[in-house]
This record gives C-alpha cells, sequence and structure tokens, in this order.
C-alpha cells in the first residue's frame, strides 16, 4: 500500500438531509480530515521517537534471553502515532476490531524470524521485483508462533539496529452476496511490527524516505550522539523547565 501523504486530499463536500451519498463521496470527507491530522503532526510537530522506545538487551549466562522496549510515543513520517500495545480485548463480532491497552510499561521480546514484506511490499524495504534488504521481526513469548526461534539466534548483535514499522495495507474480503452483507466496508490493517537491521538497512531505507527526505534525518545520523529531533526534550530545553519536576 501507498504512503498516506503521497497525494493530499484538498476538498470534501457537504451534505444535506434525506441526501443519497455513493461510498466516493463520503470517502473524500474521511480522506481530507485525516491528511490534515496527518499533515499537522509531521509538519507543526515533527517526526521521530518523542518520548521513551528504549531497547535494553538482557543477558543469561552470556546469551541474548529477551530485549526490553519501553513504552513509549514516536510519529513516523507519514503521520502515523505509534505506541506499543496489547490485545485487551478480542472483538465477538464479524468485522470489527478487537481492542488494545496501551497500559503497559514495556513488552519483552524474546522471538525472532526473518520478516517477509510480501503484505505491502513497502518500496523501502525492497530490492529489485522480489529482494529486501535484511529483516527480522521480534515478538513476544505470548505472541510468537511456530514460525519464530528464541532470540539467543540472532547474531552479530553488534551491527543491529531495531526498527519500529507500521504494516499499513487493506485487508482482503469476500465480495457481498444477497441482501444480508456481513463485511460493512474495507477494513483497514494497522500492524506495528518491532524490526532488526543492519546498518546497510537503515542507510538503504533513509535514501528511499520519499515522504520528508532530508529535513527529518540530520547528517552522520549513525554516529552514537544524542539527536536533537527527540521532540520532548528540545520542549524542556527550550522552555527551561526541570526535567525532574
Amino acid at each position: 500500500m501507498d504512503n498516506q501523504l503521497k497525494n493530499i486530499s484538498t476538498q470534501y463536500r457537504k451534505f444535506t438531509k434525506g441526501q443519497y451519498v455513493k461510498s466516493p463521496q463520503f470517502n473524500e470527507f474521511l480522506d481530507f480530515f485525516e491528511d490534515q491530522d496527518r499533515l499537522s503532526k509531521i509538519l507543526l510537530q515533527g517526526v521521530g521517537i518523542v518520548c521513551g522506545l528504549k531497547p535494553q538487551p538482557v543477558y543469561i549466562g552470556g546469551q541474548l534471553d529477551r530485549i526490553l522496549l519501553s513504552q513509549g510515543v514516536a510519529l513516523t513520517t507519514d503521520g502515523d502515532l505509534l505506541t506499543l500495545n496489547n490485545t485487551n480485548e478480542v472483538s465477538k463480532e464479524l468485522y470489527m476490531s478487537d481492542l488494545k491497552t496501551i497500559n503497559l510499561e514495556n513488552k519483552q521480546y524474546t522471538h525472532f524470524k526473518t520478516y517477509d514484506n510480501f503484505k505491502v511490499r513497502y518500496p523501502s524495504f525492497s530490492i529489485g521485483a522480489t529482494g529486501q534488504i535484511e529483516l527480522w521481526e521480534l515478538e513476544t513469548t505470548e505472541e510468537a508462533n511456530s514460525d519464530f526461534q528464541p532470540i539467543s539466534g540472532l547474531s552479530n548483535l553488534e551491527d543491529k539496529y531495531l526498527l519500529l514499522y507500521l504494516e499499513s495495507y487493506e485487508k482482503e474480503i469476500k465480495p457481498c452476496r444477497g441482501v444480508d452483507c456481513d463485511n460493512h466496508g474495507i477494513q483497514q490493517i494497522r500492524n506495528l511490527k518491532v524490526l532488526v537491521t543492519t546498518a546497510e538497512g537503515i542507510e538503504y531505507i533513509l535514501e528511499r524516505d520519499q515522504i520528508q527526505k532530508h529535513p527529518l534525518f540530520i547528517d552522520d545520523i549513525m554516529k552514537p550522539i544524542k539527536q536533537e529531533r527527540v521532540i520532548i526534550e528540545r520542549l524542556i530545553l527550550g522552555s527551561r523547565v526541570n526535567p525532574k519536576l
């Protein structure tokens, strides 16, 4: 699926009482306000990590046992707000989304597998027609299935970088049949993935960021220095507020 801000809606229609509204007209209304919300985030607030989302590897007996990732807030270059979450209530109704909770201090990632970009085909991950950069997906013990293996098998950690990626695509559904239509609209899937890649993978992604390519990433981003694009810290420094209060 393309980035949401690749094409921006700049107008919408108002409807009168009893008016018949077709799907393109109604979706135009939704698209306009969604685009405005996304643009407000990235152009007025910035992108990147606002606070938290700090990884901490945990070793037992010299082997990597898990990676702790603290709760936090981040904004993607496409205007998506990211937080860690867990499923709080599984939906009992067909075509309804499960309810999530963000009331957690951290998530513990204990398993990994090679990440496959087949659902979205995100261009910044792809190499040629079928290839992709090196990517591994992390998962918790509770959510990992048989495709995952223990994270202790993830080697060469000194060359690995943690990456937050929001999968965005439309769920394939069966068409309506007869007068009873259970699938009311096409479900828009948003799955936050915690990925691992190499230094070469990070450079490859940054070179292909077409939404906000240069202003959002300062020079020498790979160097171990403090990044001034952390929004909350810049706000505290600018207002001279004691961060301990």
